[in-house]
């Protein structure tokens, strides 16, 4: 029961991880190099919000803009979205 829960369960999950990160050959490095990104895939620290949306910059369209409004609109559901995670 105990393999069941640990490895079968979320198998799909993490095979389809692994797919994605076939898709920048991140895998093969992972798998060639794995004490390089130790740091990155096992954190010690608690991921929070900030953590996570300090990962990305957001390059905005012009100010005033149809395409400034909705991403104001996609920004905020975002962070509404990575608060909801916490």
């Amino acid at each position: 029961v105990t393999k069941f829960y640990a490895f079968h369960r979320i198998r799909p999950a993490l095979e389809q991880f692994r797919e994605g990160l076939n898709t920048g050959m991140i895998y093969e490095l992972l798998k060639s190099h794995p004490n390089l990104f130790q740091n990155t895939m096992c954190q010690t620290e608690d991921i929070t919000s900030n953590t996570l949306e300090k990962l990305f910059s957001i390059m905005y369209s012009e100010q005033g803009s149809s395409k400034r409004s909705i991403e104001n609109r996609i920004i905020s559901f975002w962070r509404d979205f990575l608060l909801d995670c916490e």
